[in-house]
């Protein structure tokens, strides 16, 4: 069959979402009063022109560096037209890591399990997420270090059993994402944690618009409208949260419809992130700090959680503890309102020559990856959805640096690095070589083209 060029999807290109993401959360941001922080979110505003000129400055280098990354590997035919082009050993790797991770996912949810039967909170409580004597569901639950943290591996399960249901149906893999998402929004509702949710249907997302987008042209035209279609989707789910999350505590409290709180408690989860950003930047860079916001998944990792805090300059700068950013939300915002910002974390790690210098890598290696992605080349298809995620939470999170996301990143590097071994001689046809070859090295006699 005729070998064609992959066709992309606008939106998923990490110079268009990161772009329309930073402009939406920064811009409007600016034009919002004090008078509007105080009275939508109870929050003084602190953010500045200059904070918000160096966040920007942050959005705009990212995005040129994944300009120059994608430029760095040539747009490569896929033989036959069909994308993803997987051969059959690597589809066997994927069925087989999607089986494993999912049972790594199911005994994280057994430990929670456990622990909410150890708590003795009632079924009342838990759909009420408040225990009987008023703590959160989340604190009287608590976590089991190593153990409750597998849920995490529910992310790079949903990756690989997208990847193989591109290859075709698969009443397997449809079950197993569909578990895994039952459980991620329970997990959701008891601990107030949609990122749970998010971080599974984004990937899928990703991946069943690329895929649609390379089927035919009718499947292409719809994969570019999806976010625009999805919208009013979005908003119900995330109207549902809140409803049972906020609204039944606010709306003896307000005059406003629950459309109208839903719009604001929205538009107040960017707005305050972006500003509690400024907080951040402003009260954390204290002289000698070693990095940690772009470290995080470092500092959390289990038997090492304890020891950021008691490194000599984080402990001069703050002698009562590790847990810092409460009590600045408590002095200078709303502790309700506890996003940090993803474009913060470079610059109050590394300061603003630093933090650009940050973007700009993070820019090089997400285009890189998202050109290998569209080329169908394996490493691209388990990392960049995953990225992707990091691009779209970035104003409200530094999603790529904290410890959830390490669970996603470990599984699909060893997923990644055991498809190399599938190309020993022997084992694959010609045709399978060239279709797994990775697009991470750009070959000697490459056309630079964008």
């Amino acid at each position: 069959m005729k070998a064609r060029t992959p066709r992309a999807v606008w939106w998923i290109s990490p110079i268009a979402i990161a772009l329309v993401v930073g402009s939406l959360s920064l811009i409007p941001t600016t034009f919002i009063s004090d008078e509007e922080f105080r009275t939508l979110w109870r929050s003084p505003r602190t953010l500045d022109n200059e904070t918000v000129a160096m966040f920007g400055s942050g959005v705009l280098v990212l995005a040129l560096a994944a300009l120059f990354g994608m430029l760095l590997v040539r747009r490569r035919p896929v033989a036959g037209g069909g994308w993803p082009p997987l051969s059959s050993d690597t589809r066997t790797l994927l069925v087989r890591a999607s089986s494993v991770m999912f049972g790594l996912t199911v005994l994280g949810y057994v430990g929670f399990g456990y622990l909410i039967a150890k708590s003795g909170i009632t079924p009342s409580e838990l759909l009420s997420a408040t225990a009987a004597d008023g703590t959160s569901a989340k604190d009287a639950i608590g976590t089991i270090a190593g153990v409750t943290t597998l849920t995490q591996f529910g992310v790079p399960t949903v990756v690989v059993a997208a990847l193989v249901l591109t290859q075709g149906k698969n009443k397997k893999q449809i079950a197993i994402i569909a578990s895994v998402m039952l459980l991620a929004i329970g997990r959701a509702y008891v601990f107030s944690e949609r990122l749970a949710v998010l971080e599974l249907v984004v990937p899928l997302a990703v991946i069943g618009s690329a895929r649609m987008g390379n089927r035919h042209r009718r499947g292409n035209t719809i994969a570019q409208w999806i976010p625009l279609t999805s919208l009013p989707l979005l908003l119900l789910v995330f109207g549902l949260f809140e409803y049972f999350r906020s609204w039944s505590f606010y709306r003896t409290r307000t005059s406003n419809s629950f459309i109208q709180f839903a719009a604001d408690r929205l538009a107040g989860y960017y707005a305050t992130a972006i500003n509690n950003g400024q907080i951040i930047y402003q009260n954390m860079r204290w002289p000698g700090r070693v990095p940690y916001d772009t470290l995080e998944v470092v500092w959390t990792a289990p038997g090492i959680e304890h020891v950021y805090s008691t490194l000599p300059p984080h402990r001069s700068a703050f002698p009562l503890g590790p847990s810092d950013y409460t009590p600045l939300l408590t002095q200078h915002a709303n502790p309700e309102f506890n996003n940090p910002s993803g474009y913060t974390g470079p610059f109050t790690d590394y300061g603003p020559f630093g933090g650009l210098a940050y973007f700009a890598l993070a820019g090089i290696i997400v285009g890189v990856t998202y050109r290998a992605f569209v080329n169908g080349s394996l490493i691209g298809l388990l990392m960049y959805p995953v990225m992707f995620t990091g691009l779209l939470e970035m104003p409200r999170y530094l999603y790529w640096a904290q410890g959830r996301a390490a669970p996603a990143w470990l599984g699909l590097l060893l997923i990644a690095f055991l498809a190399t071994r599938l190309k020993t001689p022997g084992m694959s046809t010609p045709s399978d070589c060239s279709a797994h070859r990775s697009d991470l090295t750009v070959p000697r006699d490459v056309e630079i083209t964008a």
